[in-house]
């Protein structure tokens, strides 16, 4: 990854192409806000995420026991970490895409690869921390924590459906590469020749608007 920021020109012409782009915004004391992206698809998994996250992390502190907590104290503190630590990256990532940002960092990143890999991740822990709630004594007959298991297994489903979706902004947009993993979840294969060595810069083309969240 490049981390050489670009220059004042290059900036300038960014976000003169954002203008360019139809990208709706709504003004909100001195900020533009992206009305595109609170309207997009990604704009509302995110939100949605935020919410059943936190909704997780509020039953299961609802179904406290002292007993429970000290015998599983491994168990319910994975689950935190798991819904809590989604809910602190997604608001970040809501930050960064409802004031554009994404398109005016100051370094290149990754954001059609990274998408996919912070649902995959979440997907993953979400279902380990679920099963690790209702698994033990107190998850099989308290209903409580029945609850939170229950509703960490929704949000894992959620999560599975955006990264289903970043999956296939993935394979749409991302240009053709010769990159094994980028070929193996369906990346169009660089034609054989005078291709170039596999450029992380390309990762951050937004060209189709829909890409950009």
């Amino acid at each position: 990854m490049e981390n050489e920021p670009p220059s004042y020109e290059e900036t300038t012409q960014n976000a003169t192409q954002n203008e360019a782009s139809g990208d709706e915004k709504i003004k909100v004391w001195k900020f533009d806000l992206s009305l595109t992206f609170i309207k997009s698809i990604g704009g509302i998994f995110n939100v949605v995420l935020i919410f059943f996250s936190l909704l997780c992390c509020i039953i299961l502190g609802a179904a406290k026991r002292v007993d429970c907590y000290a015998a599983y104290t491994s168990a319910y503190g994975f689950y935190n970490f798991a819904f809590g630590s989604c809910i602190l990256t997604y608001i970040l990532r809501y930050i960064i895409y409802i004031f554009n940002l994404n398109t005016r960092l100051l370094w290149v990143f990754p954001w059609l690869i990274w998408n996919p890999a912070v649902s995959l991740f979440f997907a993953v822990i979400f279902f380990i921390s679920s099963i690790a709630v209702v698994a033990n004594e107190c998850g099989k007959y308290y209903g409580g924590y029945k609850a939170a298991a229950a509703f960490g297994f929704i949000t894992f489903f959620i999560m599975g459906a955006e990264l289903a979706y970043n999956i296939y902004l993935l394979r749409r947009d991302h240009p053709p590469t010769e990159n094994k993993v980028l070929l193996f979840v369906g990346v169009e294969r660089k034609p054989p020749g005078n291709a170039p060595v596999y450029d992380q810069d390309n990762t951050t083309s937004d060209s189709p608007e829909e890409s950009k969240y």
